[in-house]
Formats: structure tokens, C-alpha cells, sequence
């Protein structure tokens, strides 16, 4: 008696494509605050290189070019009041840390925590 080679079940496909959905879901929902950190860190290190080498830099001019920086990126998150600048030796320190918070499913949500510094000499 030849045995018939069956496909794939119902069944068989609800196991196979609803893992994998819930990855995409999570990775769609999770993936705009890691763009969005991307850019922060790049308004970071523009800044860095703006002010990089001219020796008596202001603390509002930094601030301000920040504030531009993070303007045209549309960057809500952190602010430019959130951003920490202080005096590093010669130069300057700019340190952000914040979290994100990210609902995924019902009361089940991710928290994205982030960290960037940059030396301006």
C-alpha cells in the first residue's frame, strides 16, 4: 500500500505563522526608537565635530546648536534640556540617558533604555 504525502495542516500553518508574526509585530513596533536613536546619536556627534577644536566654546551656543540639530531631525525625545553639558578638562561632555517605553500587546510593553556620550576637546 503506497502511503500519500500529505501537506502541510491548518494546524501545521497556525504554528508556523504565528510566531512569526508576532516577531514582525514586535520588531515593527520596536524598531522606530532605535531609528530614533540613530539619529540622536548623530545630531551627538555633528555637534561634536561643529565645536571640536575651538578651545572657548559656550555652553548656550552647544545648547542651541543641539536644540537646531535635534529640530531638524524631529526628535522629540529626549529634549535638548534632557542633555547633559559640562566642562571636561578643556572641552565638553555631552551625556544623554533615557528610556523608552513601547506597548506591544495588551498591558505587555518593552522598555528601550539608551545611553550616549560624546567629548568635545
Amino acid at each position: 500500500m503506497k502511503r500519500r504525502q500529505q501537506g502541510i495542516t491548518f494546524l501545521g500553518w497556525l504554528f508556523l505563522i504565528v510566531p512569526i508574526g508576532i516577531v514582525v509585530y514586535c520588531g515593527i513596533r520596536i524598531g522606530p526608537p532605535y531609528m530614533d536613536d540613530a539619529k540622536l546619536a548623530t545630531v551627538l556627534k555633528k555637534t561634536g565635530e561643529e565645536f571640536s577644536g575651538t578651545g572657548n566654546s559656550r555652553r548656550e551656543a552647544i545648547q542651541n546648536s543641539l536644540s537646531r540639530r535635534l529640530q531638524i531631525e524631529y526628535l522629540d525625545q529626549p529634549s535638548v534640556d534632557d542633555i547633559d553639558i559640562r566642562r571636561a578638562g578643556d572641552g565638553w561632555r555631552l551625556e544623554v540617558a533615557y528610556s523608552r517605553k513601547v506597548a506591544l500587546f495588551g498591558n505587555l510593553s518593552a522598555l528601550i533604555e539608551f545611553d550616549h556620550s560624546v567629548e568635545i576637546n
